[in-house]
């Protein structure tokens, strides 16, 4: 018998990945395979979210993780807006935000971010290396601070992150 594949439709405010619909394994009690998106044994697409209002800057940042990590989603948005619609949309694993956005802030947006999906990893990243800053971030909820032209520490942090989600605990 073999498992229905019911697209997700959310997450749970712990961050888990919620799901419409009954799989066969859960009324034969096996656990249903929670590997993709669509939960149905697929590979894990790790998804990243570029939250940029500079397009050059955000086409040349994708292009670079595009060649690090070619299997990756790599969605973009270039205002607040348009970043809460994608993370809704898409639920990223990583968004990394810039400060100076068009409309509302990064900071702003990352705290929405992170009042309704606590799991999804948010970096800000920008150009403005003030402590000032750092500190704004942190109590939005950042989970690191970049400043941009850090290729290492960006790598670095996503090779990370995606082992901890093909390894979870």
């Amino acid at each position: 018998m073999t498992a229905w594949c019911k697209r997700e439709i959310g997450r749970t405010p712990g961050g888990c990945r919620t799901v419409r619909g009954l799989f066969v394994d859960e009324i034969f009690k096996r656990p249903p395979q929670t590997t993709g998106k669509y939960s149905c044994g697929a590979p894990r697409m790790f998804k990243i979210l570029l939250v940029e209002d500079n397009a050059n800057f955000r086409q040349s940042l994708k292009d670079i993780l595009h060649l690090q990590f070619p299997s990756m989603v790599i969605e973009e948005a270039g205002d607040g807006n348009e970043a809460l619609r994608k993370v809704n949309d898409v639920l990223p694993d990583l968004v990394f935000m810039d400060i100076g956005l068009p409309g509302e802030s990064g900071l702003e947006v990352t705290k929405r971010i992170k009042k309704d999906f606590p799991g999804i990893t948010v970096i800000i990243l920008t150009s403005y290396d003030c402590p000032e800053y750092r500190e704004a971030a942190f109590k939005c909820g950042a989970n690191r601070f970049i400043v941009k032209g850090s290729w290492e520490e960006i790598e670095t942090i996503i090779k990370s992150i995606s082992s901890d989600l093909d390894n979870p605990t």
